[in-house]
């Protein structure tokens, strides 16, 4: 890993490790987000 921060190095890999996570859970929201999306391009189908 390459950095031009001047923190200790653990410091920058627990700070790397919550991003990461951040990421992921923005992921499973967007995931979440699609799946209740219905594909149907139709209202009258999507109606009935």
């Amino acid at each position: 890993m390459l950095t031009n921060l001047t923190a200790d190095p653990h410091v920058i890999h627990l700070m790397y490790k919550q991003r990461e996570e951040i990421e992921q859970a923005f992921d499973a929201t967007k995931n979440e987000f699609d799946n209740d999306r219905s594909y149907i391009s139709d209202v009258y189908a999507l109606r009935c």
